[in-house]
Parts: C-alpha cells; structure tokens; sequence
C-alpha cells in the first residue's frame, strides 16, 4: 500500500483523513490496494488492483460468485472538537459484462449511506459504471418518547463520527453454464466536504 501522508502543518481546517484499515482482516486484505491521499488530508482515492471482483465464466465450476471487502477510513477530528464539516462524497468505477442469463448486483455501504445496484436477468450489459453517494455528518438529534420518559433534545448536535466504514458487496448469478457475468469496482474516491467558509469544498 502506497501513501501520499497528509501535512499536518496546514492551518484552518483540520479534519483529516487517514489510510483505510482493514475491518475483518480476513477479507480481502487492503495490504493489495493502493491507496494515494492528498497533501491536504481532504481527500483520497482507493485502487483495488483487479481484487474486488465476480466473474463466472464458461470454465467456471460454479453459477454463483461473491466478492466484499469492508474497510474503516480513520478520520482525525480537532480537540476539542470546535469545527464541522458537511460530510462525506464518495465515487466509485468500474465495469460490469454480463448476459441475460445472468444477474448482477453491487451492495454499498460507505459513510453511513446504502445503495443497491442491481442489473436482473433478462437484459445483457456492457460498460463501465460511475456511482457517486454522499453521506452527511450535519446530523441533529429528533424527539423521541415512550414509557412516560421526557425524550430526546431536538436540535441536538451529533459529534461526526471518527471512522468513515465502506462495505462493499458483489454478487453474480446465472441460469446457465454458458452465461457469463463479470463485475469489478477498480477504484474508490472519498473526499470531506466542509464548509465553504473554511476554504475547503470544491465547486459542485
């Protein structure tokens, strides 16, 4: 794994992004990754090197294949904790090739946010995919009651959370030993979005 560190002598805001960790070490090791983060800490881009991928070919024994790799982004927060940013984007690529007899889907779980990607049977595919998720961290507490109890504060703001958790899913099927299915994600970017007020947030 390769790394570009961040440079912790840059001024204003300070929320940082760190190398991703692997979450259960005996999934798809990140060691195979590369991983370049930005001088500035705010951002950093994932290469998976052809390690996140299903494919079923006509050599293939069997008509059902699953890949996943669950990764933790620590994120260094200021203290005391006197800053805020919006949140996370996150963009994946990647290609998927399959035939109509076969079904393919990417599950995502990145920053707090899921997403299905599904293509069924019946309809064949060819391309890449570019998928982009945002995830905020601006959470405010809602009012809860039960039991006679007085509740939640509303308004109540939630600290960010220290780790930024992608869990990513691929799953293949077919009907046929002679449907083929290949989906591979290629690279994962993620980047802080803080306020424009601190200099930080690109142009949407």
């Amino acid at each position: 794994m390769t790394t570009l560190a961040a440079d912790p002598k840059q001024g204003g805001f300070t929320t940082r992004l760190n190398p991703p960790q692997p979450l259960y070490p005996d999934v798809a090791s990140v060691d195979g990754f590369g991983v370049n983060l930005s001088p500035d800490g705010l951002a950093l881009t994932i290469m998976f090197n052809g390690k996140l991928v299903a494919e079923m070919s006509p050599e293939s024994a069997r008509d059902a294949a699953v890949t996943l790799t669950t990764l933790q982004i620590p994120v260094t927060l200021p203290e005391p904790l006197n800053e805020t940013f919006l949140g996370f984007t996150a963009s994946l690529r990647g290609k998927i090739q399959k035939d109509v007899g076969a079904r393919v889907s990417i599950l995502l779980e990145l920053g707090g946010v899921s997403r299905s990607i599904e293509l069924p049977y019946g309809q064949d595919r060819f391309g890449d995919f570019d998928e982009a998720l945002f995830s905020y961290q601006a959470v405010s507490t809602i009012p809860t009651f039960g039991n006679g109890e007085e509740g939640t504060v509303p308004g109540q703001q939630l600290p960010p959370a220290r780790h930024y958790t992608a869990v990513l899913v691929i799953t293949a099927q077919r009907r046929s030993a002679t449907d083929t299915a290949l989906v591979e994600v290629d690279s994962m970017d993620v980047e802080i979005i803080a306020p424009r007020s601190q200099g930080t947030t690109p142009d949407a």
